[in-house]
């Protein structure tokens, strides 16, 4: 395909700049894929920005093709330079993307690689979230080799919710090569749990067999964009990063987050991001089956965009408010059903997908927590799809 031949030459200038770079920076190794059977649509979990290369370096000189995320639009040079010189299948963020499943299927058909992240996000506490119910689905549909991939060590490398890299151990690991004939002797819920099972990535888990040591300054920085529950108190929105520690304004809770990548608390006790993770999900829910409709559960002064194909047409600010059944900004409010989805890009950047075919971007400070707002709207979900049944 013609439109595709710039990308040739971009591809090789990436191998033959990042592979020295990823193996004496991030110390990164790999299981080649040079001889998987090809066209192959490869599947991997998604934990750091640059993936794309670290997966793009293990086929050579065989081009792979990206499903991105198409936030990339808004950023001017960024955005022209993934379209024009790299042409990635873009999938709009926290939608249904049919659209992105027809261009994959063209490329594959037409003799090229594809990678697909199915998790379509990065994981926030470092265990792989949960994929598409479609990929197996599509895994089956394109009568070509799937290929299954696992990146270990990302997570501590680059920490979503952090700030910079902590250089410790990488490794990309081919997990498993799907037949079209064993594909098609499978259901397509059979082909989403073995590829669920491929790819799922634990960090804690890999470190406490690896024990690999992620040097950095600055380790807590911007964690409170995760963590917005007291692991101590159970308080929201009171927890604050400055070096290597987090503290709680609330009960002064203290944690230092270590080279191991877990948190030593003042007590002298260890804990690991998932386990917190899990810990105020819980608190959360908890709050939300008995607190009252009329009292919020936290806000912040966040900036609200506009966009229409990805221009910004308009941009207001104010205070964002969530109560246990709407969103408030200013003397706006929003219910659970004006929302047909969300999701989180890059650190905190909160994107909503209106009902009415708008979509919103909320921004708030480098400190902002986003997170909670997307649980909270999935719990709102599950409230509402309960009280139909």
């Amino acid at each position: 395909m013609k439109e595709f031949a710039s990308y040739q030459k971009v591809y090789n200038f990436a191998d033959i700049v990042f592979n020295p770079i990823a193996k004496h920076f991030f110390h990164y190794t790999f299981d080649s894929l040079e001889n998987v059977p090809r066209p192959f649509l490869l599947l991997s979990n998604h934990n750091t920005d640059i993936d794309p290369l670290f997966v793009g370096i293990t086929t050579k000189r065989h081009p792979m093709y990206f499903v991105a995320s198409d936030h990339i639009l808004n950023h001017k040079f960024l955005g022209w330079f993934m379209k024009f010189h790299c042409n990635p299948i873009f999938h709009e963020k926290g939608k249904a993307g049919m659209k992105s499943v027809v261009e994959i299927m063209r490329r594959l058909k037409g003799g090229m690689n594809v990678c697909l992240f199915p998790e379509g996000n990065r994981s926030f506490n470092g265990q792989t979230m949960e994929m598409s119910s479609g990929t197996g689905k599509l895994a089956k549909k394109c009568g070509c080799t799937v290929v299954t991939f696992r990146m270990e060590g990302g997570y501590l490398t680059t920490p979503r919710w952090g700030k910079g890299i902590r250089r410790g151990q990488m490794h990309g690991k081919l997990v498993n090569v799907y037949s079209p004939e064993q594909l098609k002797s499978m259901t397509d819920e059979e082909v989403n749990e073995a590829i669920t099972q491929d790819i799922f990535e634990d960090a804690y888990l890999t470190q406490s067999r690896v024990r690999a040591l992620f040097r950095g300054g600055k380790r807590a920085e911007y964690l409170e964009s995760l963590l917005f529950a007291c692991p101590k108190c159970g308080a929201f929105s009171t927890l604050s990063s400055k070096g290597n520690r987090i503290i709680c304004s609330a009960c002064h809770y203290k944690a230092e987050f270590k080279e191991s990548g877990e948190l030593n608390e003042a007590e002298g006790l260890s804990v690991t991001i998932p386990a917190l993770d899990i810990q105020q999900r819980a608190k959360l829910s908890e709050v939300f089956t008995r607190i009252l409709p009329e009292i919020p559960l936290f806000n912040d002064a966040v900036t609200v965009l506009l966009l229409e194909q990805h221009k910004v047409v308009k941009k207001l600010g104010g205070i964002l408010t969530a109560f246990k059944d709407r969103f408030t900004f200013e003397n706006l409010f929003a219910l659970p059903e004006d929302i047909e989805g969300a999701a989180i890009y890059s650190r905190n950047v909160l994107t909503v997908h209106l009902t009415n075919g708008k979509n919103l971007e909320v921004r708030g400070s480098k400190r902002f927590n986003a997170y909670k707002y997307l649980k909270l709207f999935n719990l709102m979900k599950e409230s509402a799809q309960a009280a139909n049944e």
